[in-house]
C-alpha cells in the first residue's frame, strides 16, 4: 500500500464469511470517492470494485465529508449476486471570473463568458478551460462542494 506524507490511507479487509452464511456483493458507482458505512463502521469505499456483505437487507451510508455529501441507501443482497447502484451527485455552486474576460468550459461543456456567478454544477473536481481570443487559454481545476460556493479567478494577462 503506497503511503504519502500528509495523506490518509485506508485498507478495508472483508472478514471471511462464516460457513453456512450466504453472501453477495454491493457495488456503488459514483463520480466522486465515497466512504461506505454500515452501523457506523466503515465497510469500504466506492473505489473498491465491490464489497461483500451477508445476504439480506442492509442500510448503507455513503459519505464524502470534504464535499459535504451524505446519503443513505437501502440495499437487498442476494447470495452469490452483485447489486450495482449508481449514486448521482447533488449540485453545488461555482463562480468563475477572469480578467479582462474569457469564455468558459466546465467539464468540457461551454457554460458562457465571465463573470459566471453561482452556477449549479455537480459536486466533485472539474476541469475548467478559460479562453480569450487575444490572450490565449488557461486551464484550472475547481472542486465544487455542497458546503460553499467554489470560486475561481484567473488573470488572463499573466502567463
Amino acid at each position: 500500500i503506497p503511503v504519502e506524507a500528509g495523506k490518509t490511507v485506508s485498507l478495508v479487509v472483508s472478514a471471511p464469511v462464516p460457513t453456512g452464511v450466504k453472501a453477495g456483493w454491493v457495488q456503488f458507482t459514483s463520480t466522486v470517492p465515497l466512504e461506505m458505512r454500515e452501523n457506523g463502521s466503515v465497510i469500504g469505499t466506492t473505489a473498491s470494485e465491490r464489497v461483500m456483505l451477508p445476504a439480506g437487507d442492509h442500510e448503507i451510508e455513503l459519505r464524502n465529508d470534504a464535499l459535504g455529501f451524505r446519503a443513505t441507501r437501502q440495499v437487498s443482497i442476494a447470495a452469490d449476486r452483485t447489486v450495482t447502484m449508481p449514486i448521482t451527485m447533488p449540485n453545488g455552486t461555482v463562480s468563475i471570473n477572469a480578467l479582462p474576460w474569457a469564455e468558459v468550459w466546465l467539464g468540457g461543456q461551454r457554460v458562457g463568458e465571465t463573470p459566471i456567478a453561482n452556477l449549479a454544477w455537480p459536486i466533485g473536481s472539474h476541469q475548467v478551460l478559460l479562453r480569450h481570443p487575444q490572450l490565449g487559454e488557461r486551464r484550472a481545476t475547481v472542486t465544487i462542494s455542497t458546503k460553499a460556493t467554489a470560486r475561481l479567478g484567473v488573470d488572463m494577462r499573466t502567463p
